[in-house]
């Protein structure tokens, strides 16, 4: 069961890592500041 959260975890870090990247190279200092 805990291999199974890791690799839930990891996958939604990696979309959420590709989902954000663009945000993050047009809009840097906003992101940023929410953080």
């Amino acid at each position: 069961m805990k291999m199974l959260q890791n690799t839930v975890d990891g996958g939604i870090s990696a979309f959420l890592k590709r989902l954000l990247d663009p945000l993050l190279l047009n809009s840097n200092h906003t992101v940023m500041s929410k953080h």
